[in-house]
């Protein structure tokens, strides 16, 4: 009789190690009944170790 194959033990963690910003901005100016002048923008940060 032939032993059983031992089961696969998969181990996970959570790494607390994360920090992350964003700011985001938009403007928008009329300039008749047609058009409109948008101004937008983004800033981003961060610093992760996970995935």
């Amino acid at each position: 009789m032939t032993p059983l194959p031992q089961p696969v033990v998969i181990r996970t963690g959570i790494d607390k190690s994360f920090t992350d910003f964003l700011v985001g901005g938009r403007y928008a100016a009329p300039i008749n009944d047609s058009w409109r002048l948008v101004f937008s923008g983004d800033l981003s940060a961060g610093d992760t170790e996970g995935t």
